[in-house]
C-alpha cells in the first residue's frame, strides 16, 4: 500500500527517498558503515526497514546512493557559484565555505565521509563512487585556479591541480580538527582563512 502511494506521488517518493539517504549517512557516521545495519538506518528514517529496500537493494547500495545524492547536490551549488558572477578567488572562497557549512551544520554525515573516503574494504562500485566525487571536487578548484592565474591573480609557475590539493587539503584538514574536537567553526571564516593563507603562497613573485 505504502509503495503504491509513493508510486503515484513522484514528488512525495523522491521527498522519502532524500529523507532515507540522509538518515542512513547520519547513522553511519554515528556507528561505521560495517558496524551499522539497515533496521537502524530505519529506525532514524521512521520507516520500516521493508520500505529501504523499495529503494536500494542492500547497504552498500544504500550508501552508495546516500554519496551520490549528497555529491550531487552540493557540485551542483558550487557549479553554479562557478559559473557566476565574481572573481574567480572569490568563488574558491565561497566553494568551500559551501561544503564547510554543509559539514559541520551535519557532523554525523562529516564523519561518514571523512572516515571513510578512500573506500578500503569496499565494493569497486563503492570505490569508483568516492574516486568520482574526489575527481569533481578537484576539476572544479583546478578550473578557478586556471582562471584566476589566466588572470594573473595566482602565480601561473606553480601546476593548477598542486594549488588545488594544497587548498583543498588545507581547508579539509580545519574542517577535520573541528569535527574531532568537537569545536564550533565559523564556515565562512574557515574558508576565508583558507584562501587568505593560500593566496600568500600562492600570488605571482615580483619580477625585476
Amino acid at each position: 500500500m505504502e509503495a503504491a502511494k509513493d508510486q503515484g506521488a513522484p514528488g512525495r517518493r523522491e521527498g522519502k527517498r532524500e529523507h532515507i539517504l540522509m538518515s542512513a549517512l547520519r547513522v553511519f557516521g554515528q556507528r561505521g558503515f560495517h558496524q551499522a545495519t539497515i533496521e537502524e538506518v530505519a529506525k532514524e528514517a521512521g520507516v520500516g526497514k521493508g520500505t529501504i529496500y523499495l529503494y536500494v537493494p542492500s547497504k552498500e547500495a544504500l550508501l552508495r546512493e546516500a554519496i551520490r545524492f549528497t555529491a550531487g547536490e552540493h557540485f551542483r551549488q558550487a557549479r553554479s557559484i562557478a559559473a557566476g558572477e565574481g572573481e574567480p578567488l572569490e568563488k574558491l572562497s565561497r566553494i568551500l565555505e559551501l561544503e564547510t557549512a554543509f559539514f559541520l551544520s551535519n557532523r554525523e554525515v562529516a564523519r561518514a565521509f571523512l572516515h571513510d573516503q578512500t573506500g578500503i574494504g569496499y565494493s569497486v562500485e563503492i570505490r569508483e563512487t568516492l574516486t568520482d566525487m574526489y575527481r569533481q571536487r578537484k576539476a572544479l578548484l583546478v578550473e578557478l585556479i586556471q582562471e584566476a592565474q589566466g588572470l594573473g591573480q595566482l602565480d601561473s609557475s606553480i601546476a593548477a591541480e598542486r594549488l588545488a590539493l594544497g587548498l583543498a587539503g588545507m581547508n579539509d584538514a580545519l574542517l577535520l580538527d573541528a569535527l574531532i574536537e568537537e569545536r564550533q567553526a565559523d564556515p565562512h571564516e574557515l574558508a576565508a582563512f583558507c584562501t587568505t593563507l593560500f593566496l600568500r603562497g600562492a600570488q605571482p613573485r615580483p619580477t625585476g
